[in-house]
């Protein structure tokens, strides 16, 4: 949380099930931050049963993931912006 609102990133790819903080404590929390609350979510889970897409506008993954649908989501979140040099911020 600390990297991402210091560093926002164009676009944050995350599980829901994490060990130190739930996936969506997490996106309140980023939602809540001023530096992050514009950075689009892609939430990753294999529970579909228990949630299918979650609130505040986010996208959902399913998982495993299909590579292409994966890429499919990732461009259309991110849009026509300029491409650059991406940045990951890791554990």
């Amino acid at each position: 949380m600390q990297k991402a609102s210091s560093c926002p990133p164009d676009l944050i790819l995350m599980d829901l099930a994490m060990p130190v903080l739930d996936g969506r404590e997490a996106m309140q929390l980023l939602a809540s931050d001023p530096a992050t609350a514009r950075v689009p979510v892609l939430a990753m889970s294999a529970q579909t049963t228990i949630l299918t897409t979650p609130d505040g506008g986010q996208r959902f993954v399913p998982k495993p993931a299909d590579p292409e649908q994966l890429l499919e989501q990732i461009r259309a979140v991110l849009g026509h912006r300029p491409s650059g040099n991406p940045s990951v911020i890791g554990e």
